[in-house]
Parts: structure tokens; sequence; C-alpha cells
């Protein structure tokens, strides 16, 4: 996620610098949505914005549509086609060497390069996978997820700053619940058929991903569980989302994990108060097999 923002922010102002691209604009005022047979005083929302609803049912592929996500499909086609330009042959040999343009272009094209990319498997991560393997105990374990998440990766929590919910001129460390696989704390609680059939389904693609990584199928599928289990343990409830404390309150509420490790001010919400739990009761070996999967998802 975060080097997805880098990279967003880097073609914001390397657009100036492209050109002009071939995707029209939209209209910035589309007053063709309107259904004028409405009355704006009885439903202004219909009014305003039912023409365009029977122009645009929500595409399959999507489980929302507005014309927030419309904006945003639209600039993503745009910085596909900047990318796509960057990254051609020509394009790249007559860029500076060191410049935006030809940064932008091997990184693209490094990421579409599928031969190579199959051909070197997981080899590129053999160094972070060697590290959490050597993990053997938890000041080991809090380590590791400090160094992952200083290479711009989020295992077991998110942390950014931002302003504060409830004073804007405070300026502070944001903790978040991170390093689930599934959507939300319920698709691990709800007890209806349908969670329970997409959790064994989620278990049967950890169990893949470990596969992945080398291991034997039932080496895999043993590997896996942990990760299932400390993943049920860990969501908080969603209602509780802002939580103000001292960094001195956040490292009481979690010593399973070294804050200092972290070289950050924390300051923000505690969401820790099950991983702590689940830390001390789940052997190290077992525990690094969350960080292992989350490094092979990223």
């Amino acid at each position: 996620m975060k080097s997805s923002l880098l990279l967003s922010g880097i073609l914001s102002v390397f657009t100036f610098c492209l050109g002009a691209i071939a995707i029209a604009p939209g209209p910035t005022l589309d007053l063709s949505s309107i259904e004028s047979g409405v009355s704006p005083g009885e439903d202004f929302y219909q009014y305003a914005n039912g023409v365009w609803l029977a122009r645009n049912p929500i595409p399959p592929e999507f489980s929302i549509w507005g014309g927030f996500a419309e904006l945003a499909e639209r600039n993503r086609a745009i910085l596909h086609e900047i990318l796509e330009k960057t990254a051609q042959t020509d394009s790249l040999a007559k860029a500076e060497p060191g410049s935006i343009q030809q940064k932008l272009g091997d990184f693209y094209a490094s990421g579409m390069d599928e031969a190579t990319i199959n051909r070197e498997g997981i080899s590129p991560l053999q160094t972070e996978l060697r590290q959490i393997d050597q993990v053997q105990d938890k000041v080991g374990f809090a380590s590791e997820i400090a160094d992952l998440h200083a290479k711009g990766l989020d295992p077991v929590f998110n942390l950014d700053g931002d302003q504060d919910e409830k004073d804007s001129s405070k300026q502070v460390a944001i903790l978040t619940q991170g390093g689930l696989g599934l959507p939300d704390r319920y698709y691990y609680l709800n007890s209806d058929e349908r969670s329970k059939d997409i959790r064994a389904q989620y278990l049967v693609h950890l169990g893949k991903m470990f596969e992945l990584m080398g291991e034997p199928g039932e080496v895999a599928g043993q590997d896996a569980q942990p990760v299932m289990s400390l993943e049920t343990e860990m969501p908080r409830c969603p209602k509780r989302v802002w939580n103000c404390v001292t960094r001195k309150r956040t490292i009481i509420g979690c010593r399973c994990l070294s804050w200092k490790s972290q070289r950050r001010n924390l300051i923000g919400k505690p969401i820790f108060a099950r991983l702590d739990s689940a830390l001390r009761r789940w052997p190290v070996s077992m525990s690094s097999n969350l960080i292992f999967y989350q490094l092979l998802q990223n």
C-alpha cells in the first residue's frame, strides 16, 4: 500500500512532464445526469442522480459503484497509460539516467516481466525468509516486525502518522488493525454457513501459500493453522476506534512487542490486548508463521 501511494505521488508529478494523454477529460458538472421529472423539493437525491443511476448499474466486478469509483477507475486508466509509455524501450532509451521517467519505466517494466518473475519465484525473498526462520524469542519476533515495517510492509498492525481525530491541531501516531487476511472480525467470528465456508476456503489458501514457499503439502497445512488461529484472536471491536493513549500505556498494553524496536513515538489506538495474550500462549516458532505469510502476501 505504501509503495502504491508513493508511486501515485511520483506519477502525479511526472504527469506534467509527459505531455497530453489520450483519455478525454470528463465533464465538470454533468447536467444530463439530472432527472428533471422529479421535484428537487421532494427527492433531491433522485433529482440530481436519477438519470446517472439508471445509466450506471453496479459493474459485476464491484460491490459498490458511484461517481468517485468512476473517477478512481478513470485515474487508474490514466496512470496505466503513463506507465505503459514510460516503459517502452524507445522511451527508456531517451530517458536521462536517474530521472523520474527512467525510474518509473524500469519499475513498471520489472513488474510486467512475468518470465523473470516466474523464473525467480520467491528467491528475492530468501533473505527475509531466513531472517524470520532464525527468530528464537519474542524479542527477535518484535525486531523482525520492526524491520518489515521499516521496509514498507505492515505485519500484525498498521502504523501511520495523521491528525488526532478529536484534536486536529495535533499530529499523532495512529495504530490500527493489521495482519488480517479476511476483511474484518465478523468473517472470523460469525457462525453462519457462508462464513464457515469462507474460513475453510481461506485455510486452504493459507496452506497453498506455504506450499508456494516450498513446503510439502502436509507441513504447509500444519503451518497454516496457527496463522488462522492468531488472526481469529486479533480482530478488535470496530466500535472502539478512537483510544488516545501515551506511548507508555501502549507498551504496558502489549509487552510481547519491543516498542523500542519501532523507534517511533507510539500514541494512538491500543489494539494489542488480544495480540499480547495470543503471543504469550503461542510458541515463537508458530507465531512466526504469521509474519511468514504476511511477507508472502505482500
